[in-house]
C-alpha cells in the first residue's frame, strides 16, 4: 500500500518569505482546476521587508509553491498538473525568486476518524480513505477551510534525495471505507 504525507511549513525556517499582497493578486478560492483560468499565468507578489529572507525550495504559506528545482521533480510525477508562476519580489535585498503554484485536484478522502481542530480548522493527525487514485501523487483534501496538501511517498523521497527543503511532513493513516450492506 502506498504511503502519503500531509505537508506543512518547516517551522525551523524563521526567515521564509512573507507575502505582502498575495491575497490582492491571487484569489485563493479559484485555485482549483475549474476556476484557475481566472488567475493570471504570472503574478508579481511583494514581500514583507526582511533583510534575512531565505527562499526555500517549497513554500507552504500562504499557499503551496515550488522553486524551479523542486518543480522539475514534481513535474516528473505530475506532468499534466497546471501551474501559475509567482514571482516573489524582495525589495529590501533587491532579489526576485520565481515559484510554481500548482493547481491541485481536490479529493474527497477525509475519514470521519480524523482528529480535527474545529476552532483552527486544522487536521492534527489526518486519516484518509485509501481510495486515492494511483496516478495522483499530489492533491488537496476537499471540504477544508484551509488547504491541506497531501503528497505520495515516492514524490516526497525524490524531493528529499535532492536535499530540497522548506516543508514538514506528517504521515497520514489510511483506512478502507466501510461499504453499505457489507
Amino acid at each position: 500500500m502506498m504511503r502519503y504525507f500531509l505537508l506543512g511549513p518547516d517551522k525551523q525556517i524563521s526567515d521564509a518569505p512573507v507575502c505582502e499582497n498575495f491575497n490582492q493578486r491571487v484569489d485563493i478560492r479559484k485555485l482549483n482546476p475549474e476556476q484557475s483560468w481566472e488567475i493570471p499565468s504570472r503574478v508579481l507578489v511583494t514581500l514583507d521587508p526582511n533583510e534575512h529572507t531565505v527562499f526555500p525550495d517549497v513554500v507552504m504559506v500562504p499557499v503551496l509553491m515550488f522553486s524551479p528545482e523542486a518543480w522539475k521533480v514534481v513535474e516528473d510525477y505530475e506532468p499534466y498538473l497546471k501551474t501559475k508562476e509567482v514571482v516573489l519580489l524582495d525589495q529590501v535585498n533587491a532579489l526576485t525568486q520565481v515559484y510554481f503554484l500548482p493547481i491541485l485536484t481536490q479529493l474527497d478522502c477525509l475519514a470521519e476518524q480524523s482528529p480535527y481542530d474545529r476552532v483552527g480548522g486544522l487536521l492534527n493527525e489526518p486519516v484518509l480513505y485509501d481510495e486515492i487514485p494511483t496516478l495522483l501523487s499530489l492533491f488537496q483534501i476537499s471540504g477544508m477551510r484551509t488547504p491541506h496538501t497531501i503528497m505520495r511517498m515516492d514524490l516526497m523521497e525524490s524531493l528529499l534525495c535532492r536535499n530540497l527543503y522548506g516543508v514538514k511532513m506528517t504521515e497520514v493513516r489510511l483506512l478502507q471505507r466501510e461499504r453499505e450492506g457489507t
